[in-house]
């Protein structure tokens, strides 16, 4: 049996497509952030889950503060552990936490975790809380945080409502309810029926 070369290309650029989109990280969390201050402040308003395991984090510090004792390095080494607990457990890292509570010794470091939040997290930031405290539990530690992750959930079937200014997954697939394609967001702009 010959197959007409239009139809082959087609057949081929489809499978092409789908192994793309299948080899896509897909995150199964919708983040809203709609407005200048959330995306200003590395933080969403809201975090969408559905299904999924929810992983709580216990409150994380950098095990050797006196070899680790700038503000910079001991929330990457957090960010880091926070990490290899949450692929740990099964999860596929920083982008399974859904929100987390950042405990600071000094005020003025929190323009610098905004910015460090940004580079590490990238998009679709955890909902969040950031706390000025007096001390944490052992001398010379900055920073402590504390989180929940959820592995494995579901995408919605439909996005969210929001405005242009609403992050989302730069590219993920949304199902209806029998699990097949609904839609997907590329680049922030809803594609499907």
């Amino acid at each position: 049996m010959t197959v007409p070369t239009k139809l082959m290309t087609s057949i081929l650029a489809g499978a092409a497509l789908a192994l793309t989109l299948a080899s896509t990280p897909t995150l199964a969390k919708e983040c809203y952030a709609p407005d200048a201050l959330a995306q200003q402040r590395a933080f969403s308003r809201a975090v969408i889950t559905e299904g999924g395991k929810t992983v709580w984090l216990g409150g994380q510090t950098v095990r050797s503060p006196e070899n680790n004792f700038t503000f910079e390095g001991q929330v990457r080494e957090l960010f880091a552990e926070l990490d290899k607990t949450i692929k740990a457990v099964g999860g596929a890292g920083l982008q399974d936490m859904v929100t987390m509570t950042v405990f600071i010794t000094d005020v003025r470091f929190s323009q610098r975790l905004t910015d460090l939040r940004k580079e590490i997290l990238k998009e679709c930031f955890p909902a969040s809380a950031l706390i000025t405290v007096p001390g944490l539990a052992r001398p010379g530690l900055l920073v402590e945080i504390q989180g929940v992750a959820v592995v494995g959930g579901k995408l919605r079937s439909q996005p969210l409502s929001c405005s242009s200014r609403c992050t989302r997954a730069a590219a993920a697939i949304f199902t209806n309810r029998r699990g097949r394609p609904h839609g997907m967001v590329l680049n922030e702009e809803w594609i499907g029926r």
